[in-house]
């Protein structure tokens, strides 16, 4: 989890000048409130996105990976 915290908080540092640690703060103070509202229903659907955003993307990479190799996927079997 805190690396989830983390490195967002980089990034937003370096585009804004934002110390990091106030980042780490209000992106928890933001997740906080987000979970009390919507409850465990939200938390589930936010997950169940990420986790069908992360596969697509895993699947995309792997066919362009695969179709810049010489020989396609010919060659990796």
């Amino acid at each position: 989890m805190s690396i989830i915290m983390y490195l967002p908080s980089m990034v937003l540092s370096n585009l804004t000048g934002i110390n990091v640690n106030i980042l780490i703060i209000a992106m928890g103070v933001i997740a906080i409130i987000y979970s009390y509202t919507g409850g465990l229903k939200s938390v589930l659907w936010t997950d169940f996105i990420q986790g069908s955003v992360l596969l697509v993307g895993v699947t995309f990479a792997l066919f362009y990976l695969a179709g810049g190799i010489n020989g396609g996927f010919g060659a990796i079997f």
